[in-house]
């Protein structure tokens, strides 16, 4: 290809591209992972860009060896995908938990209103799973609320403690990799 100044290089889709376009794709499309460096640049490059009236020079080395990865297993590995494990074990059950104080909180709700009706099977069957999984931790939390009359403010406070866990859980995790005890 011929370098024209009016157009750019001739040929191709639209044949108006720029010298430094015409530069740029002519160095990208010479580059190579080639360990040996400049091995990659083809002839005639550096006639191209003095051409075009345009100086080069690049922050970094072309065509640098690449870097080769260890894929071995490092000493300790099973120790981390185990404490893995048990971090997103730990994070799901609060999350679950977390759900199931919401969902509760709802069904309880909607059985004090009137909407839902517990002699329907599965209503009672949802409801009775909700309260037998949420009352252990609900009772005590009620049991040193001060008394507002219908209103229950467990639910909220739990909630808020599970969200206080979560942070604990993750804050846990992020000074164990800082450390070094767990990467």
């Amino acid at each position: 290809m011929k370098l024209n100044p009016q157009r750019g290089v001739g040929g191709g889709a639209e044949g108006n591209r720029t010298p430094d376009l015409v530069i740029a794709n002519d160095a990208l499309s010479q580059l190579s992972y080639s360990p040996t460096r400049g091995a990659g640049l083809g002839t005639g490059t550096a006639e191209r860009f003095a051409q075009a009236g345009v100086s080069v020079k690049l922050p970094f080395p072309l065509a640098s060896a690449p870097r080769i990865r260890d894929n071995r297993p490092k000493p300790g590995a099973a120790q981390r995908m185990i404490l893995d494990a048990l971090f997103f074990l730990v994070q799901a059950g609060l999350n679950l938990f977390f759900w199931a104080v919401i969902l509760a909180a709802v069904l309880s709700l909607l059985v004090g209103f009137g909407v839902l009706d517990t002699r329907n099977r599965l209503v009672w069957t949802l409801s009775d799973f909700f309260y037998r999984v949420t009352e252990p931790v609900l009772r005590p939390v009620r049991n040193r609320l001060p008394n507002l009359g219908g209103i229950d403010l467990s639910p909220l406070v739990v909630l808020l403690l599970i969200q206080a866990a979560m942070l604990l859980v993750a804050a846990i995790r992020g000074y164990m990799l800082r450390a070094g005890i767990y990467f």
